[in-house]
């Protein structure tokens, strides 16, 4: 439960509706308001991941596309730099689909590949997932084909079940562009001979 003073009167937020000090609903009017204030807040208080993701997807299911794309942006940077993989796992996907909604891949891949180098970022396919579908969204099959195959492998070495969102890079390059997509048979075989 979140508490904020608007116009010397304290509301309360409970779940993603807003209430006076006496228990009343806000109407979506005052609501709008306050939710740009807590927004703000928020953003300066640095709140903790979860509560950054959360607002975000009330963000998106409110329909503001770009108070979501700052509150998941925000809880991206904040995972890359307390280096929370779990975290990371459930926000970027969210990130680079309001992203691309919003046509700001390129921000995106530039934060992205700002932190590729970092370590424990090398190992983590959903990273690798995210650039791919940046990549394919920008109509660069090449780039967006190089990071799914990363990702599918580093899922594959760390026995875990591949993510839709890579799942949809491949089912989409399969779809619009088989000559890329051909390039798994030939790298598999090239794999298999070297080893």
């Amino acid at each position: 439960m979140d508490k904020i003073t608007y116009r010397n009167k304290t509301y309360i937020k409970i779940k993603q509706d807003w209430y006076s000090d006496l228990g009343a609903k806000q109407p979506l009017k005052i609501a709008v308001e306050l939710d740009a204030l807590f927004h703000e807040q928020m953003l300066k208080d640095s709140a903790n991941i979860v509560d950054l993701i959360d607002q975000g997807r009330h963000y998106v299911t409110t329909g503001q596309p770009k108070k979501a794309y700052d509150m998941f942006l925000s809880a991206t940077t904040m995972a890359l730099e307390v280096q929370d993989i779990n975290q990371l796992t459930i926000v970027i996907p969210r990130l680079v689909q309001v992203s691309v909604a919003l046509s700001l891949q390129e921000d995106i891949i530039a934060l992205l590949k700002n932190h590729e180098a970092i370590d424990f970022t090398k190992e983590h396919p959903h990273i690798k997932t995210a650039l791919a579908t940046l990549y394919l969204s920008l109509d660069m099959p090449q780039e967006a084909f190089d990071y799914v195959l990363e990702a599918t492998l580093l899922f594959r070495v760390q026995k875990k079940k591949m993510s839709d969102e890579a799942m949809m890079v491949w089912s989409s390059l399969k779809k619009h562009h088989p000559l890329i997509y051909k390039q798994v048979g030939d790298k598999l075989k090239a794999e298999k001979s070297e080893e």
